[in-house]
């Protein structure tokens, strides 16, 4: 079989990245918008791999509680990128993260 490395953490690498990106670049661009969707897509990632963690059932809470954080700091960063009226999804993923 292939060894394709531990997925998790090459997730949370990616995910990082692209929540480092939009916080470095992309608040400050003239085409901030242009990002919006790309924080959501990296959220919903995320999001995934928390609940991922959560049923396998196994005990990741260093890294839970890192994916959770980058989560929470994409949430903001994604809310800033758009109009309050249209951060529906956000605020979704909000009440998620603090079930």
């Amino acid at each position: 079989m292939w060894d394709i490395g531990y997925l998790n953490s090459e997730a949370m690498t990616s995910g990082s990245r692209v929540i480092e990106i939009v916080r470095d670049i992309g608040i400050n661009s003239s085409c901030y918008r242009f990002y919006h969707f790309e924080v959501l897509r990296t959220l919903i990632s995320l999001i995934r791999l928390l609940l991922g963690m959560r049923k396998v059932g196994v005990v990741f809470a260093d890294e839970m509680a890192q994916v959770e954080s980058m989560c929470r700091e994409g949430v903001e960063l994604s809310r800033r990128l758009v109009p309050l009226v249209y951060a529906k999804v956000e605020e979704k993923i909000s009440l998620t993260l603090d079930l």
